[in-house]
């Protein structure tokens, strides 16, 4: 009950400020749905950053590709870390491709390779667990990650074209794949990363990151309790495929059918509030039993910021089995404890997303348009109420769908797969040694406000709209 007690707080502190904002009225709605033309969102005021305006590049421009050497330190569960050298150090290399969409806002993928070309003929923590030197024989590891990346000069200074070293912090989320065996599991952390510009288009990298992940080796990470992680120390090079400068407005790169004025840190927020329906399949188990063992209700609130037509941000949670009930939900709850999880607060799972707009990505930025189609990959963290110290990390993906009925206001329906490790249910839904996972289906519905006197809208300037 205290769980219940608690969470309905914050669904209430969470609401109170939206309903707070001043409600437009019927002529003011109007209004503003008049100045959906693209003639006419130059009216709304941009973003100062010193002189002109900054304008968001075409999608196929601000593009890099990184490639270096790094060394993984793994942490397994209830190991002790004075152990490390050599049993738990490998070498290894990486690649990523990335783009920033706005001075403060990009996105990477990275493959890294470790084990398999030098060092790891001591280690004894990987795969397989206890052979000096067994991993790097049969391939070593691979891992692959996306990086949310957030420039900090960008975000607490003012944008420089001609700014040397940036430092950048990145939550990711992603995948470990241990070539041997053909097994994997899913991994969640967060990186600091720094560039230092050494060239037109070439700068030396340093990434520092931990991650964590379920077991990987034969080593479990115990109930939700404790993790398997591992540090990641990197070196390399960076080189930028375009040019990298953010232009601004008048200039002729700034011209082109995409553009838009860069908005400020606090405009293009948005939030959302809505219903979801739950439909849980833990590993080993077949899909007819999710109705009634793991589907659940519940409502989801998010908040979340567009940094540029085609990219954005949002974080939120999803509280399900706490207010509405379904006592059949056996996967949930301890076992022979029917209703259990509904009675102690059901469960919650807090996520971040990176939403691209579809439409804006392969299309043009219309301020004009109704329906909008989004995709995400998404990251968290979920807790069971009913199992004790049940904090388990969550990737996946997503799509989802809005379709505008005023300035401000969108309708919202939409549809998420996240995978997730043993201790978030019962004992027996162990997913092993990194081979399977559980995994559950979000359906969700709701509305989403655009706050602040942009209405969502980007501020596009006469000169850069087509044909004008």
């Amino acid at each position: 009950m205290k769980h219940t007690l608690t969470l309905l707080t914050a669904v209430v502190g969470m609401a109170l400020p939206a309903y707070a904002q001043p409600q437009p009225t019927a002529t003011a709605l109007d209004a503003a749905s008049a100045q959906h033309t693209p003639d006419s969102t130059a009216s709304i005021q941009a973003p100062q950053t010193g002189g002109e305006p900054l304008v968001t590049p075409p999608f196929l421009t601000g593009w890099y590709v990184d490639a270096g050497a790094n060394t993984t330190l793994l942490f397994p569960y209830g190991h002790n870390p004075s152990h490390i050298f050599p049993n738990g150090q490998a070498f290894g290399i990486s690649v990523a491709i990335g783009k920033w969409f706005t001075p403060l806002l990009g996105g990477r993928f990275k493959v890294d390779w470790n084990n398999g070309l030098v060092g790891g003929q001591h280690a004894t923590w990987y795969s397989p667990y206890g052979v000096p030197g067994g991993n790097r024989r049969r391939g070593g590891f691979i891992t692959f990650t996306g990086d949310i990346e957030l420039s900090l000069p960008g975000i607490f200074g003012t944008y420089r074209a001609d700014r040397r070293w940036n430092l950048i912090a990145a939550p990711r989320a992603g995948g470990w794949i241990d070539i041997g065996k053909g097994t994997g599991a899913h991994v969640l952390g967060a990186a600091l990363m720094s560039t230092y510009r050494v060239g037109e288009r070439v700068s030396l990298l340093a990434d520092v990151g931990y991650q964590f992940v379920s077991s990987v080796n034969g080593v479990r990470s115990g109930k939700g309790s404790g993790s398997n992680g591992y540090a990641e120390i990197g070196m390399g090079v960076e080189v930028d495929l375009s040019d990298r400068e953010f232009h601004r407005a008048g200039s002729a790169e700034a011209s082109h059918r995409n553009a838009v004025v860069v908005p400020g840190l606090w405009a293009g927020w948005f939030v959302q509030a809505g219903i979801g329906l739950s439909l849980l399949n833990p590993y080993g188990t077949s899909a007819r039993h999710v109705f009634p063992r793991g589907a659940t209700t519940g409502i989801n609130m998010s908040a979340g910021k567009w940094f540029a037509p085609e990219a954005g941000l949002r974080g939120g949670f999803n509280w399900q089995n706490g207010i509405t009930a379904n006592r059949h939900a056996s996967y949930l709850d301890p076992e022979g404890q029917r209703g259990v999880n509904h009675s102690q607060g059901g469960y919650l799972a807090l996520f971040g997303d990176m939403l691209f707009s579809v439409h804006n990505i392969v299309g043009t930025y219309k301020p004009e348009r109704i329906w909008e189609a989004v995709v995400y990959p998404r990251m968290g963290i979920t807790w069971n109420f009913s199992s004790d110290n049940s904090q388990c990390p969550i990737v996946g993906v997503g799509t989802e769908h809005t379709f505008r009925l005023t300035p401000r206001l969108k309708l919202y329906a939409g549809a998420a797969y996240q995978f997730t490790t043993g201790g978030f249910l019962r004992e027996e839904f162990h997913t092993g040694s990194g081979c399977g996972s559980n995994g559950w289906l979000d359906i969700t519905a709701g509305v989403q406000v655009a706050l602040g006197r942009s209405k969502g809208l980007f501020h596009r300037l006469p000169a850069t709209v087509p044909g004008m």
